[in-house]
């Protein structure tokens, strides 16, 4: 099977890992390439300097993969070789839901939508698939961070302030102000670092405050999965959409709560079991790999595609 996997900006490095996973556990010939990289310096197979070779390895591909949205590019125009029965729009985050109209009437026209099921802002309007989509990366994170452990003699919480608005991150801050000005806390705001350098910070850490803002959080980010597969507790508002998928899901929510409270409570609980948990942390990390680790998720994707690849149907874009 010959498969290329197309970003704009790849949201979580999904792009990649997807196509990453196929090679390693399917043998397929997949490839992928990102357009638009940033200062996470996520790994890619191609970027836009390669488009040329992407295009010429799309011709004869059996399968289409774009990341959140199609890419019509004057310079980069899949529409001649997208069709309903090779082509996947496989859903991570906000450009998805930017596009939702369009995406809607793609998959009228019976093209396959993958939206990520964790999150109801886009899974509770389009029609669903069988399985999660997200990939975690936790060989990889184990190994990033080998070695790497937070003290035991005051509590660490970390944030990453990826967008303020959505992160609560003002919030977040006033409620921690008290307790590192009394040294019962130490924080760390994550930002402006590359993806291996920040999961280097993030496992010097006890805590993780993931999504406190305006819209409701999913787990389906990065960073909250990202905090489970290093151990770490993970406090965001995640909604009871999310509990519906994963009664089980071994984060902490504030959804109806009172976000301060909860933030308080752990970091208590924390202090008074001496720093140590490893129980949890271990519980956390088995977690992540049983359910959204490359080699279970590959699975899921490989019997998807058997299926949308010999569905009976017809038309173009």
């Amino acid at each position: 099977m010959k498969v290329l996997s197309m970003a704009i900006n790849d949201n979580g490095q999904q792009s990649y890992l997807l196509a990453k996973a196929m090679r390693d556990y399917l043998k397929w010939d997949a490839r992928s390439i990102t357009f638009s990289t940033s200062y996470l310096d996520f790994p890619a197979d191609w970027t836009a300097r390669d488009a040329d070779k992407a295009m010429a390895f799309a011709e004869d591909a059996d399968l289409l993969i774009f990341q959140d949205a199609p890419i019509w590019d004057e310079n980069f125009d899949m529409r001649k070789l997208a069709g309903p029965n090779n082509t996947i729009v496989n859903g991570t985050g906000s450009t998805m839901r930017r596009k939702m109209g369009e995406l809607l009437v793609m998959q009228y026209k019976g093209y396959v939508v993958v939206p990520p099921m964790c999150d109801e802002t886009l899974s509770s309007h389009m029609m669903g698939v069988p399985f999660e989509n997200w990939i975690v990366p936790t060989g990889t994170i184990s190994k990033i961070t080998e070695g790497i452990t937070p003290p035991d003699d005051i509590v660490c919480v970390c944030h990453a302030p990826t967008k303020k608005a959505i992160k609560g991150t003002e919030m977040i801050e006033s409620i921690l102000e008290p307790m590192i000005k009394e040294g019962t806390v130490k924080y760390t705001r994550i930002e402006g670092m590359s993806w291996e350098n920040a999961l280097k910070e993030k496992a010097k850490n006890h805590i993780i405050l993931d999504s406190f803002g305006n819209l409701t959080a999913t787990y389906g980010a990065g960073n909250a999965l990202e905090g489970l597969a290093l151990g770490q507790t993970v406090i965001s508002k995640i909604s009871p959409w999310a509990y519906a998928l994963h009664p089980d899901l071994p984060m902490i929510t504030t959804f109806g709560k009172d976000t301060k409270e909860v933030i308080e409570k752990e970091i208590r609980w924390r202090k008074s079991m001496k720093y140590k948990t490893e129980g949890n942390a271990n519980y956390n990390k088995d977690w992540v790999q049983r359910h959204f680790s490359p080699y279970v998720q590959i699975a899921k994707w490989k019997n998807f595609i058997d299926w949308m690849m010999t569905r009976d149907v017809g038309g173009n874009i």
